[in-house]
């Protein structure tokens, strides 16, 4: 298990409101697999959803930030991709998420696409991507790792 918090400064005038302001997706990878973990769970102080999933628009964060290759779930067809975990989305108003990140243990011969223990802390990046209304990928800053 990993436990975190990830804060930030909210700018005057933001809603809650998604479809209007955008939102930020918390990701968290595994280094040396590229792979996210299991489950993921958020919580914000303020009150605002914080929802655990994989939007489709990660695939092209995965593309546009070679260091967030695993963001964007694993390729199996020519339009097809197979989740490789969770992130944590939640509105910019929300200010600040606690989370707790799930990585199992799995035997070498049960290897599934996620991220599974042993993982030490060095092994771990957690970024901060901001997703516009219109589904564009603004930016992505590294936080850890």
């Amino acid at each position: 298990m990993l436990r975190g918090e990830v804060t930030w400064k909210v700018l005057p005038g933001l809603s809650s409101d998604w479809d209007e302001d955008g939102w930020f997706e918390i990701v968290i990878l595994d280094k040396r697999s590229e792979l996210k973990p299991s489950y993921v769970v958020g919580t914000s102080a303020s009150g605002l959803d914080v929802s655990p999933g994989g939007a489709g628009v990660l695939v092209r964060v995965a593309e546009k930030y070679s260091w967030l290759r695993g963001a964007g779930g694993t390729k199996v067809g020519e339009n097809t991709w197979r989740s490789n975990g969770y992130t944590l989305a939640t509105a910019p108003a929300a200010g600040s998420v606690k989370f707790l990140a799930h990585f199992p243990q799995i035997k070498a011969e049960e290897r599934r696409s996620v991220a599974s223990a042993p993982i030490a802390q060095s092994d771990i990046v957690i970024a901060l991507v901001f997703i516009g209304s219109d589904r564009q990928v603004y930016w992505a800053a590294r936080l850890y790792g």
